[in-house]
């Protein structure tokens, strides 16, 4: 959504900056900024945590628990997310996922982008709304939106290799951006998942899973016996592997024609990579 909204200022021809988690650090683009500027912060419960000001414009997407290990509890986490808007004065303006109104909107359809996912759908939604609100044009708004081929290892396409297509969506690093990762596919579905735990619940992926379609789970990483734990008696393929080469050979053997191959880990990196990027490109490189 940052990204949308960033790209959209841009084809507008607004002095815009992506900062903070998707973007560059924000302390480089200080010196270029002017009173005009707009900087599109993406930021994270850490770094709300204790600021007392919040920005101009504040946008809300789902929330649900992530990074456990390091809050003590979901409602501080919540607590920091809200700071967003918190301290916004009268003319400032926050918008909320829960406002948005899929069903009647009618700019463009989740047909039109070039990115699969009802997820993705309702980010460029907001995007829309945002940027529209900032009395952009609609023609530029969509425009972009419909042009945009996403982030990388956010769901990013790699390659399709004898019917078999491979997708990275690396930046996952919690179980419910798994979840919006496998519903964005209908094909049987070979996928890749585990990693350093970040003390999350994967009893959802319980619920979901059975129903999805999944031909096979192959878990990596510090918390995959946590995984297998949570979904014993689903009636699920899940298979072990000791390392992502390992998997991904796996998955090669197992995926057939129309076949959709997925790495969204639904975890942190940290056991065995130097990062969700660093674990994306190896993927990317084994395919």
């Amino acid at each position: 959504t940052a990204t949308l909204i960033y790209k959209i200022l841009k084809c507008c021809k607004k002095d815009a900056y992506l900062v903070g988690n998707i973007g560059k650090p924000a302390i480089d683009s200080l010196a270029k900024l002017k009173k005009s500027s707009w900087v599109v912060f993406e930021l994270s419960s850490f770094q709300l945590q204790g600021i007392k000001q919040s920005p101009h414009v504040a946008v809300m997407l789902d929330l649900f628990p992530d990074h456990m290990e390091v809050h003590t509890s979901y409602q501080e986490y919540v607590n920091a997310k809200k700071n967003i808007h918190r301290h916004q004065k009268s003319s400032d303006k926050a918008f909320f996922v829960k406002d948005l109104d899929l069903k009647k909107f009618k700019a463009f359809s989740s047909k039109d982008l070039k990115i699969p996912g009802e997820h993705n759908f309702k980010n460029a939604v907001m995007a829309y709304t945002v940027t529209k609100n900032l009395k952009c044009p609609k023609k530029k708004i969509i425009e972009t939106i419909t042009k945009f081929k996403g982030n990388e290892h956010r769901l990013e396409f790699i390659k399709q290799i004898k019917g078999v297509s491979f997708y990275n969506d690396s930046a996952s690093t919690n179980p419910q951006t798994t979840i919006a990762a496998v519903k964005a596919f209908s094909e049987p579905k070979i996928l890749i998942a585990g990693g350093y735990d970040k003390n999350l619940s994967y009893q959802p992926w319980g619920k979901v899973f059975p129903k999805a379609n999944i031909k096979a789970l192959i878990l990596i990483g510090d918390n995959k016996q946590k995984i297998k734990k949570a979904l014993v008696k689903k009636n699920l393929s899940i298979k072990t592997a000791s390392s992502l080469k390992e998997a991904v050979q796996l998955a090669k053997k197992l995926a057939v024609q129309n076949d959709v191959v997925i790495l969204s880990p639904g975890a942190a990196s940290f056991d065995m990579f130097n990062g969700y990027d660093d674990r994306g490109q190896k993927f990317k490189n084994l395919i």
